[in-house]
This record gives structure tokens, sequence and C-alpha cells, in this order.
């Protein structure tokens, strides 16, 4: 069964600039509109990326809590692409099997499922992005999937058909079920496809999926220690640390 969900602003997102104390023990969070500024222990931060991987003074993408005692995510600022797999969809309860959601849209309601992934390389690998997609498939005369819609003249359904070939679900010939999802999330899981995913920048929203290639490593968010040799990093981070605590109030 399909579920509804009302939409709430419990939330907010936008572009941030993260402020990091000499040690490592604190950050400043500042909206780059000046809508929210706060200081967190670091202890209290998303486990990923890892704080220690982040330059000292940067702008991210970062959702924070309604009640705005937490940071819920921090993501690239950049519309560079990130390699991505699947790793989950989104589920109506922790143990439940993903369903679609039903939304209240102008023209009648209508179902989209949201599709979890996981940065695979650099300072953000382990960051979890949502990828929301149309669910539009109907059942063929022989009791098959298709997909209800032409893909090259709907950008939701193109989108929705681009990542079923990029995570290998549309390698498989299916049978109608009422309920796609769980098999879909268990074809992309076993086939482990990495792609790569391009992000909004004023949100960190996923934008275009695009195939990855091995051979043409194009990974813009390089892991800090890989990036630098470790004395030109060390020496870069003093310098950079003397001028952040000249003028900024940790306690």
């Amino acid at each position: 069964m399909s579920w509804t969900i009302k939409e709430s602003k419990d939330s907010q997102a936008g572009l941030a600039t993260i402020k990091f104390n000499d040690a490592r023990t604190k950050c400043k969070v500042e909206f780059e509109d000046g809508s929210f500024s706060k200081k967190f222990d670091v202890d209290d931060l998303p486990q990923y990326p890892n704080p220690k991987k982040l330059k000292q003074v940067d702008t991210y993408n970062v959702v924070i809590s309604g009640d705005e005692e937490t940071v819920w995510t921090i993501r690239p600022a950049s519309t560079a692409p990130v390699v991505v797999k699947v790793v989950d969809f989104n589920r109506p309860e922790k143990d439940a099997d993903p369903e679609p959601k039903t939304y209240k849209g102008k023209y009648g309601d209508y179902q989209m499922f949201i599709v979890v992934l996981e940065i695979q390389k650099g300072k953000f690998k382990g960051v979890n992005l949502n990828a929301s997609f149309v669910y539009k498939f109907f059942e063929t005369d022989d009791g098959m999937v298709g997909i209800d819609g032409n893909p090259e003249k709907s950008d939701w359904i193109g989108k929705m058909a681009n990542f079923l070939d990029l995570s290998g679900i549309a390698d498989s010939n299916l049978e109608w079920e009422d309920n796609l999802l769980p098999t879909f999330l268990k074809i992309a899981k076993n086939k482990g496809n990495l792609f790569q995913v391009t992000l909004t920048k004023e949100k960190g929203y996923v934008d275009l999926l695009i195939a990855y290639d091995d051979d043409d490593d194009t990974d813009d968010f390089p892991d800090v220690d890989k990036a630098f040799p470790k004395d030109e990093k060390e020496e870069a981070t003093k310098e950079v640390d003397t001028d952040l605590d000249d003028d900024e109030d940790w306690d």
C-alpha cells in the first residue's frame, strides 16, 4: 500500500560556510544568506564527511534541522560529478519494504520513489544523497513490467529510465508486482553499479545522472591526505589555523 506524505518545513538547507577551530573540536556553520549562524561540537556533526578531511574554512551545501539544533547533512557545493552507488530506497518505517510515496499535485495525485545513493570517492566518500524519481509503471499484456510514459518526451520519465539503466535494473526482464521497489532495490544492490550524479549548487539536490568509466576517473573531491604532500599540507594548515583563531571566540 502506498502512503501519502504531507510536505512540511522541518528543515532548512542552503550554501553555508563551515569554519573549524585549530583542534577541530568545534565548528561554526553560517548560511551565506545570513539566515543561520551557530557553533557546534564536531562530534555532533554527521559521521560523513569526515571533518578531518574538510578544509579549515570552505562552503558546503548544509541541511539544518527545523529546531536548528542538528546538522543533518554536509554535501558538496559544486556541480562537478561525484561517483555513487545505490545503497537503499526510502521506507515508510525502518524495517518495512520500500514503497512509492503518493503526493498531491496540481493535476492530481502522483507517485515518487526515493533512492539513497552513497558517494564512493573523495573527501565526501560515505555521504548519502537522496535522488527522487517518478514511479510510473504498468503491467504489459504478458505480465511483465513496462514504463508508463515516453522517456523522450518527459524529463521525469527520462530521468527515471536513465536511473534504471545506470543501476542495472533495466538489464532484467521483470514480472509485474504491485510494489516493484523491493525487487528494484535487490537488483541494484546486487549489481553494485557505479555511476555519477551532479548536484544543484544552491541546495545540493541530485540533478543529472551520468555513466561512469573507471578508466576516466574525474574525482573532483580528492582526499586531503592524497591531494597534498604531508609537509605541504601541514604547513598550509598551520598558516590557516593562526588566522582563524585570531578573530573567532570558540568558547
